[in-house]
């Protein structure tokens, strides 16, 4: 409400704008978002950007003449470990290349042309054992890295697994399948509980082994555990488990239908995800496994609406996906993630783009999501899910699938606002619409006023050139009548100069740098009058990009300068005194925006509400000058508070609070608790106190023994400061403590050591227990020796794993 006393109604968030519809349609658009296939409607919500706008499409990449197709039998397998290095098979499919972190070129990491090399020590009678004949090179499918760092690679020639420690460093493990089993490893992927994933493409098998590279087992039948647990709990598993000789089989069917399976990933909830890619079959599947049991079948048969150069501007097909592999990356956990989602991103087989979907396993749909991911001369080696990105080998490196933002969007849409009652008398019986019409789903804008004039509507939206938004409207007194009322076309939008109308309101104080044409747009309602309103939104898109919509606001009733300032003579002839009430309201929108800046101007006084861009003025207040290197929320905390910091200013507890104001990452209230004053990173020693003892025992381990002449001692103090502050702050921090402290008394600054120490520290006020701050790892040429250790070499510092004379029998993790 505003000094007029005109109200608005608002469109905010995902919530109110889906109750919207199209004009061809019935259901709000939040019904029709839910749905799968609510990604071909010409409208979405897009929860980056907080706004309505048009679909994007996903362009279809063509690729170049002249290039080759990606064949299925050259994938080879590519992952990486924890520290960012990457690990693929060589294109002779014998050998392992390495591409480390920092930059390096990819190296030989491992072949097996000289996998049984051995170092001959010299002779001295001058003759040498006969040289071993090479031995054949190994067909190597498949490569994975798990979470405890071991890097598993498929050795078809000898029907196992190669297993590396990436830790140690060693030779690798050859696990070989039973002679009887059939086994050839293709594809592999390492689950989220340090587990594998084994695809055998040609027996159409899937294996699953454990973070011990085991088989799952089960417990043989009638077996007794000799030891139990003592006080009675639930009996331990048996010791002795019966190994599932054979892997779980792809399809059950008989005869088989068509099934060729190229890819693996762990799926959602424990889940196996396998790409099925039948040359015979114009597109790819996506079988999901629990356990070894099918399931659900996704289907990528015109699974994507894409936009095609080939078939004209703006026209869109649908698209089949043949895929070529397939990578599954899971949301992200934290705060501020929750739009996150779950993705399976499919790399089809022509080699140039990646589709993104997500999966409704209730439904068994793969809905397409509007993210073009080209892709660059990909080579087909593998598609990596990795620390939440995807990746794709480009040469010898790998970089990370980006979303191409020139996307294609719909070139229009047309949205209504709610039209009237009729489904919500007919569900209820009710002959007048309720008494609160705006909390029903499906009302319509009520101003609850008979004969209301309908005053200004406003947009927060971004409106890019090239893209329009048309605005039509009409009014009536009666709900049930409104959708047989005539459109009314109104002004074009222009956007506002001063920004959003709303006093003090910055709706895009989100971006850090605001786009072109992005604000308030306004337009004035011409012929609106009636209780109920209904908007008709046209969004116009120029196909490479679109407008849109965050904030709706329509103002009513309209306060007439004419009906309240001038005679009733301007008001006789209806043709001029529309002309002099439109004219008249310009200044009405002028004054107002003023008044109401006026009426609400404590928002300024108030540190919690008041723009950023004001609050150095705000701090101008106290004759303070707020350090440009604060972020906002300590600077609005510092001013929020100046009274209580002012009023301790000269005391010790003043002198903590400011130095832990400037030093600590955060701050709250109770940085004023009594209670909490001593618990900082600052300690202040008074020198009269240390007159019988050594200020090594009031918490100064620098400080010689006490003196005897209390004149030597008085009105001074050291501020002890953590040891690791640059010189920039420890300057900062003595130039606090001289603007706060006494004026007579005198200070120095000190560092100490934040560790307890017997006879050299107060208990209560300089004790901490927790890990020591003055030991700390020791760096050539910065550390003290009397001040640092030597820490771990490689590999003693890993945690997940039994180092040999380090850990203690007592303290090993389970096996």
């Amino acid at each position: 409400m505003d000094v007029n006393q005109t109200r608005f109604h608002l469109l905010h968030g995902r919530a109110d704008w889906g109750q919207l519809r199209l004009s061809d349609g019935t259901a709000a658009l939040a019904e029709l978002w839910q749905q799968p296939e609510g990604v071909d409607l010409p409208v979405v919500w897009d929860d980056t950007s907080r706004a309505l706008r048009l679909t994007s499409r996903v362009p279809l990449f063509r690729r170049a003449s002249g290039t080759e197709e990606l064949v299925i039998a050259q994938r080879r397998g590519a992952d990486r470990d924890s520290y960012g290095n990457w690990y693929w098979i060589d294109e002779a499919e014998s050998g392992i290349r390495f591409l480390p972190s920092g930059g390096s070129p990819a190296t030989e990491f491992w072949t097996s042309l000289r996998r049984d090399e051995r170092c001959a020590l010299p002779d001295d009678g001058g003759f040498a054992a006969k040289p071993a004949p090479a031995p054949e090179p190994l067909l190597l499918r498949g490569l994975a890295v798990t979470k405890a760092h071991y890097l598993v690679v498929g050795d078809v020639t000898r029907r196992g697994l190669l297993v590396f420690d990436l830790h140690s460093g060693d030779a690798p493990i050859l696990l070989r399948w039973p002679a009887g089993v059939p086994f050839e490893p293709w594809d592999l992927a390492a689950t989220s509980d340090g587990g594998l994933l084994v695809l055998d493409r040609t027996h159409a098998t899937y294996w699953r082994l454990n973070d011990d590279f085991r088989l799952p087992g089960q417990p043989l039948p009638g077996e007794t555990i000799w030891f139990q647990p003592k006080d009675g709990a639930a009996p331990a598993p048996a010791g002795r488990t019966e190994l599932q000789p054979e892997g779980f089989p792809l399809s059950l069917e008989s005869p088989p239908d068509l099934l060729d399976a190229v890819s693996i990933a762990p799926g959602p909830d424990g889940t196996v995800l396998v790409l099925d890619s039948h040359p015979l079959r114009p597109f790819s599947r996506l079988l999901q496994y629990q356990d070894g049991l099918l399931m659900a079948s996704y289907s990528l048969e015109d699974a994507v609406t894409v936009a095609d150069p080939a078939t004209g501007p703006g026209a869109t097909v649908t698209f089949s996906v043949v895929g070529h592999d397939v990578a599954y990356c899971a949301a992200p956990d934290g705060e501020g993630l929750a739009n996150q989602k779950s993705l399976v991103y499919i790399a089809e087989q022509a080699g140039n783009q990646t589709l993104a979907f997500e999966m409704d396993e209730d439904a068994e749909q793969l809905i397409a999501q509007p993210l073009y991911l080209p892709m660059r001369r990909w080579q087909g080696k593998a598609l990596v899910c990795a620390g939440g990105q995807v990746y794709y080998d480009f040469a010898d490196r790998w970089v990370s699938l980006q979303p191409f933002m020139d996307c294609q969007y719909d070139s229009r849409a047309v949205l209504v606002t709610p039209p009237d009652f009729a489904g919500w008398i007919a569900a209820t019986g009710l002959e007048s619409p309720p008494a609160a019409p705006d909390k029903v789903t499906g009302a319509p804008l009520d101003s609850a006023l008979a004969g209301c004039v309908w005053h200004r509507l406003l947009l927060d939206a971004q409106i890019p050139p090239g893209t329009a938004v048309q605005v039509r409207a009409r009014a009536a007194d009666d709900a049930r009548l409104l959708s047989q009322q005539s459109w009314l076309v109104q002004p074009t939008l222009y956007l506002r100069s001063n920004g959003c109308e709303l006093p003090y309101q910055d709706p895009w104080k989100d971006l850090e740098t605001v786009p072109q044409r992005t604000g308030t747009w306004e337009l004035l309602f011409q012929g609106v009058q009636g209780r109920y309103l209904q908007l008709e939104l046209t969004l116009t898109g120029s196909g490479r990009a679109t407008p849109a919509l965050r904030n709706l606001r329509a103002w009513y009733p309209r306060f007439s300068y004419s009906e309240n300032y001038l005679p009733a003579i301007y008001r006789e002839d209806p043709v001029p005194a529309s002309f002099i009430e439109r004219w008249l309201a310009n200044f009405e929108g002028f004054f107002t925006y003023i008044e109401d800046h006026i009426e609400h101007v404590d928002a300024l006084f108030d540190p919690r509400t008041a723009p950023a861009d004001t609050l150095q003025w705000l701090a101008c207040w106290f004759g303070m000058v707020l350090d440009p290197l604060w972020d906002e929320q300590r600077r609005r905390f510092f001013i929020r508070y100046a009274d209580h910091i002012f009023r301790r200013r000269g005391t010790l507890a003043g002198l903590q609070i400011a130095l832990r104001l400037y030093l600590e990452p955060n701050v709250d209230a109770s940085l004023f608790d009594p209670a909490c004053w001593e618990g900082g990173v600052v300690r202040i020693v008074e020198r009269f106190r240390t007159r019988k003892l050594s200020g090594a025992a009031l918490g100064d381990a620098t400080a010689e023994s006490g003196s005897t002449d209390p004149a030597d001692e008085a009105h001074r103090f050291t501020v002890l400061l953590p040891h690791d502050l640059d010189d920039e702050q420890l300057a900062m921090a003595g130039r606090i403590v001289d603007l706060e402290k006494p004026a007579h008394t005198e200070f120095e600054l000190k560092r100490f050591w934040d560790l307890f120490r017997v006879e050299e520290a107060r208990l209560g006020l300089d004790t901490r227990l927790g890990e020591s701050s003055r030991f700390l790892p020791l760096i050539l040429g910065e550390s003290y020796l009397a001040g640092s250790y030597l820490p771990a070499a490689y590999p003693f510092d890993v945690e997940d794993r039994i180092i040999v004379e380090r850990d203690r029998i007592g303290g090993l993790r389970p096996l």
